[in-house]
């Protein structure tokens, strides 16, 4: 990036998109022809892409008289498989045991109820005939413990993952049918 604003959009007025598209191009192609390139080993991008292909057919062509078999499978005909073994010896050469040997998935904890941490939340006040008014439905509330109703009490509302309704009014719940 940097060598195409130095070598050519700072040099550069355009008059219009295609005279820029022109200028570029021609600068993409004498890069990838011409230029020679330090990490590649002094060879231009065009040079060593060629060189990479020509790896990657030498290794299929061993493949096949190893093989004896006078067809290339398909998993052969992919780039990414010139390099058998790769990954082998970049692990062994470079791999590192964990610091931490604990595995990182642990049981989650009864008390964290994860019905209620993965829902949707609405808060909502309970009307005086012990309904709550859900989406422009109204839903019944079941009565409290010993019969008492919850009217005019702040309540949580969620929806849950599944579908399902339930109401929270502390550490009390009830479930309701889908409004």
């Amino acid at each position: 990036m940097r060598t195409l604003k130095e070598q050519c959009l700072y040099l550069h007025q355009f008059a219009s998109l295609a005279e820029a598209r022109l200028v570029i191009g021609a600068l993409i192609h004498r890069h990838n022809t011409e230029w020679l390139i330090a990490r590649l080993g002094y060879r231009t991008p065009a040079a060593a892409r060629a060189g990479a292909w020509a790896e990657a057919a030498k290794c299929v062509l061993t493949r096949v008289q190893e093989t004896g078999s006078g067809k290339v499978s398909p998993a052969w005909r992919r780039p990414i498989r010139f390099l058998p073994g790769f990954t082998v010896r970049f692990n062994a050469r470079l791999a590192r045991s964990a610091a931490d040997t604990t595995p990182a998935l642990r049981p989650v904890p009864r008390r964290l109820e994860l019905d209620r941490r993965c829902s949707l939340y609405t808060p909502a006040t309970v009307l005086n005939d012990n309904t709550v008014r859900i989406q422009g439905n109204s839903a019944p509330d079941p009565t409290g413990p010993g019969g008492r109703g919850y009217a005019k009490a702040r309540v949580e509302v969620r929806q849950l993952l599944d579908g399902s309704w339930r109401i929270y009014y502390g550490a009390c719940s009830s479930r309701l049918p889908p409004p």
